[in-house]
């Protein structure tokens, strides 16, 4: 069965296919193969670095807390079965300690500076400054992150942050909610 442009079904259209047919239309030019090589090469490499630099910090820091290590070592000598050599996907859900430990790296070292810029739709005062009606305001995540009025010991490297007492049980803090308006959290045993 053929679908779009004589392809099958199968076909699923990929940024190389986009950047193919991309065409400045004042020029009526296109990217040269290098060209299309090199904007591949920066999409990947973006996309990767991000992500090796943020785990390459976070297991830094598992490493240097040696009681942080051992709480995620015993969390997933208790997940992981007998003989099983890899943590599977649904195994990370039972790894509540393991979460708060991302997040504390998150936190602590933001892959991103900037979150993507908002614009205000009405004339807003925000703590005292005037933001114009289609001002494009962005927010320092790192500014957030490092929030004294926020964060209590905030240089530390402390995944417990993200665990609260809550009736005599750690819950983890989750911002997500579920279907029916309640918060959604995993509970975390210490």
């Amino acid at each position: 069965m053929q679908g779009k442009q004589g392809q099958s079904e199968d076909y699923v259209l990929s940024y190389a296919d986009t950047l193919l047919d991309l065409q400045l239309l004042e020029e009526k030019w296109k990217l040269t193969y290098g060209e299309i090589v090199s904007l591949c090469s920066e999409f990947l490499n973006a996309a990767t670095h991000l992500t090796s630099t943020t785990l390459q910090w976070i297991m830094e820091n598992v490493i240097k807390y040696q009681h942080i290590q051992a709480n995620v070592y015993e969390e997933i000598s208790g997940v992981v079965k007998d003989g099983v050599e890899m943590v599977r996907d649904e195994d990370l859900q039972k790894m509540p300690y393991w979460k708060v430990v991302i997040l504390e790296g998150l936190r602590r070292c933001s892959p991103r500076h900037f979150v993507l810029p908002h614009s205000v739709t009405q004339d807003t005062v925000l703590d005292g400054y005037l933001v114009p009606k289609n001002a494009t305001i962005n927010f320092r995540v790192m500014e957030i992150s490092l929030d004294p009025k926020i964060w209590e010991n905030l240089r530390e490297f402390r995944p417990e942050r993200f665990l609260n007492s809550f009736g005599g049980e750690e819950r983890e803090i989750d911002a997500a909610e579920n279907d029916d308006g309640n918060e959604s959290s995993r509970f975390y045993d210490s």
